[in-house]
């Protein structure tokens, strides 16, 4: 009934405005203000709010995810930063090298990463079927090689588009120099 979506409203704050709510959820209920705030601390303070979906905090959940995060953005700027200075430096240094890198590294910049990294599940995964499509571990299988195989396709596509761009950036700095 129409009463009881006003009453709804009332509860979330959807009757107040748009800056009165976004100013509560960034302080959230704190020293009187926003006694309404159904939220806690406010972003300010570090609560980042809950998930209806999950059904529980926003930062428990990013705790849980940044460890996966971490293990697959670390050996991809590690190998990225390995592969791209040399290239860089070396395409700068010899003009046949120069033009291919460029080529390749134009190419890498030109897709976008979520092709690039869809053209890799379909080839190395569906179509060759070397690597495992999606998944942190195989089920049932919580070993070292698991989790490797299952880190190669998207730490290979992180390098791939690092070394683009970083490889680029060397070769000018060395120019310049």
């Amino acid at each position: 009934s129409a009463e009881q979506i006003d009453r709804i409203r009332s509860l979330r704050g959807l009757d107040r405005s748009v800056g009165e709510r976004y100013g509560c959820w960034l302080v959230g209920a704190h020293d009187g203000l926003c006694s309404w705030w159904p939220g806690g601390e406010g972003l300010v303070f570090g609560d980042l709010g809950w998930s209806s979906v999950h059904r529980e905090p926003v930062s428990a959940l990013l705790k849980r995810r940044f460890a996966i995060s971490f293990s697959l953005m670390f050996p991809a700027l590690l190998l990225s930063l390995l592969i791209a200075v040399p290239l860089g430096a070396y395409a700068a240094a010899r003009p046949k090298v120069d033009r291919w890198v460029r080529a390749t590294t134009f190419l890498g910049l030109s897709m976008p990463a979520h092709w690039t990294s869809l053209a890799a599940v379909f080839v190395f995964a569906v179509r060759l079927g070397w690597l495992p499509a999606s998944g942190v571990v195989a089920i049932g299988d919580d070993g070292l090689l698991s989790r490797l195989a299952h880190a190669v396709l998207p730490v290979g596509v992180l390098v791939v588009v690092f070394v683009s761009r970083w490889s680029r950036f060397v070769r000018e700095a060395t120019l310049a120099a």
